[in-house]
């Protein structure tokens, strides 16, 4: 066991500071950063870095830190624990891909400016009437019923 100095306190502009000590820690233990072709980034006792084949500093970083994650709990695992956690997380990825589905509807339902009215380009029927031209049958406006019930916060059955 390596014996470490007590810290004393000195005076840097009239306020009291721990002062810091450097410690000789000797290891011979390196840490590694795998990556899919063998180490990306390994890190030596005494400082060196050797990178590996195919190294990426930003997979290194993102690689480190996800595994610094999954070392140490997040805050809301402290807090709340991780089965209440991973159904937060579960909830919430169902809330994102929901909110995903209503934008593309609302994309798909664009207005149409016809006839001097705007009209749901997806609700409203055509057809057909030649290599190069259409006739409108039924005219939806816009917002379509599918927008409306989008925004609607009430229950339908």
């Amino acid at each position: 066991m390596i014996e470490q100095p007590e810290p004393s306190l000195v005076t840097v502009d009239s306020t009291k500071v721990m002062q810091i000590t450097a410690v000789d820690v000797r290891s011979t233990e390196s840490i590694t950063i795998p990556g899919a072709d063998g180490p990306l980034v390994t890190i030596h006792p005494d400082g060196r870095l050797e990178h590996g084949p195919g190294y990426e500093p930003d997979e290194a970083a993102r690689l480190f830190w996800d595994a610094v994650r999954r070392w140490a709990p997040s805050p809301m695992e402290k807090q709340f624990g991780s089965p209440l956690t991973q159904s937060i997380n579960s909830e919430l990825a169902r809330g994102e891909a929901a909110l995903a589905a209503v934008q593309r509807i609302a994309v798909l339902h664009a207005p149409v400016q016809h006839m001097g009215q705007v009209w749901c380009g997806e609700c409203s029927v055509r057809r057909s009437t030649g290599p190069k031209s259409e006739e409108w049958v039924a005219f939806i406006p816009h917002p379509c019923p599918t927008l409306n019930a989008l925004d609607s916060t009430e229950t339908t059955s």
